[in-house]
């Protein structure tokens, strides 16, 4: 039984090692820039998680990206460590390549390439979009993930009419084909945008009867502060969630961001 208590322990002292090494792969919640502000959060399942989200800038453009490995736990914890050490080594790249820092079908290809060559055990959805400052334009690509949702204020009244949601192009998930290229689709950006990306696991949460929070409540939650920046929304959504599944325990990690274009 000492034995036994001894192995557990060193599991746990172990686990929270690997925790304290993941927690820094993701950047600061809260990102203000001239253009743009950023807020995001995210929570796992377990000690460990699949969920990633990350920004890079590079020029006056700025990259954001969000993940989704399949599962959770340490096996899928391993998998974002993939591609957070990718994401450094694309702003490398983009160093001797800065035609394409506009390109998220190059981005998403490239990280592609990296999750493949982990193994094929383990798969990752993710979304990427770069917002091109000089030229108010907003390029994605998307492979299997949550669309992002834009919101585009018009006229006065607040409504989920006003939401757009960005599915104009997809792909395989990462991880499937290294040969695998994706499409992308530019838009253009206006003042008083908001981009909202997250992971499943937040309309998939359960509370203690079994219920999903949904598409639905997601939606009406974001509403109420719409207005609002970003970090607002980001904090109302996420006491919404709390709230929701009162305690009950998380099946899936879940990860919210919001961008507000100034």
């Amino acid at each position: 039984y000492i034995e036994e208590m001894k192995e557990k322990a060193r599991i746990e002292s172990e686990l929270k090692v690997a925790q304290l090494v993941q927690s820094s792969f993701f950047p600061n919640e809260e990102i203000n820039g001239t253009a743009f502000n950023i807020s995001g959060r995210y929570s796992p399942a377990s000690e460990c998680g699949g969920d990633w989200w990350g920004v890079l800038n590079f020029q006056d453009k700025t990259i954001v990206m969000i993940a989704d490995a399949t599962g959770h736990g340490v096996p899928a914890a391993l998998i974002t460590a993939t591609i957070n050490c990718c994401k450094s080594n694309l702003k490398s790249y983009l160093e001797l390549a800065p035609e394409k820092a506009t390109s998220s079908g190059f981005m998403m290809s490239f990280i592609n390439q990296a999750i493949c060559d982990a193994g094929k055990e383990i798969q990752m959805t993710a979304f990427i979009f770069v917002l091109d400052h000089s030229r108010q334009m907003m390029t994605f690509s998307n492979a299997s993930h949550q669309p992002a949702l834009l919101y585009r204020q018009e006229g006065v009244e607040i409504s989920k009419e006003n939401f757009q949601v960005l599915n104009d192009v997809n792909g395989p998930r990462l991880g499937q084909n290294p040969q695998q290229s994706y499409e992308e689709k530019t838009i253009t950006l206006l003042p008083h945008d908001k981009i909202y990306l997250y992971t499943d696991g937040i309309t998939e949460c359960i509370n203690s009867q079994g219920n999903a929070f949904g598409e639905r409540r997601f939606l009406k939650t974001i509403l109420e502060s719409v207005t609002m920046d970003a970090k607002t929304t980001k904090n109302g959504l996420w006491a919404s969630v709390e709230s929701f599944r009162d305690n009950t325990p998380l099946k899936d990690d879940i990860t919210f961001v919001a961008v507000d274009i100034l």
